[in-house]
């Protein structure tokens, strides 16, 4: 006997299974950590940054995103992407202050978050002047 030709098992009108790749996340917060910090990097060239490097991961020292302003102030970025029921800590934003304002000299800081933050990591973050944002304010 011979071999049956291909697809001849399959159902008449379906076409053969296909690998394809996965699409794009809809939203950051469904996009992996290195998309996540790509997002922002995009979202920080849209308002007029220039300069703009990802940096994130591993030796980062606690800054994923170092730009420039549109008129030319230093700015880094710290990017978390938690689950919506977590919270960004006091100690969170204490550990940025350190990074962005010693190790980093900004003049513009940045914690942008996929959830919220609690009310005494505002309180670090207004105390530093640190901007700390829910990512949908951004976006």
């Amino acid at each position: 006997m011979g071999r049956a030709p291909p697809g001849a098992d399959r159902p008449a009108g379906r076409s053969p299974a296909r690998r394809t790749t996965a699409p794009p996340p809809r939203t950051a917060e469904a996009a992996g950590r290195d998309t996540f910090e790509h997002h922002i990097a995009e979202l920080l060239r849209r308002d007029g940054c220039t300069n703009v490097v990802v940096q994130g991961g591993h030796g980062d020292r606690g800054v994923d995103i170092i730009a420039l302003t549109s008129d030319g102030r230093r700015l880094v970025a710290q990017c978390k992407r938690f689950a919506p029921y977590l919270s960004i800590t006091s100690p969170d934003l204490q550990r940025f202050v350190g990074s962005a304002k010693v190790l980093y000299s900004a003049e513009v800081a940045l914690f942008v978050a996929t959830c919220p933050f609690t009310p005494e990591a505002l309180g670090i973050a207004a105390e530093a002047g640190i901007t700390g944002e829910p990512l949908k304010v951004l976006e």
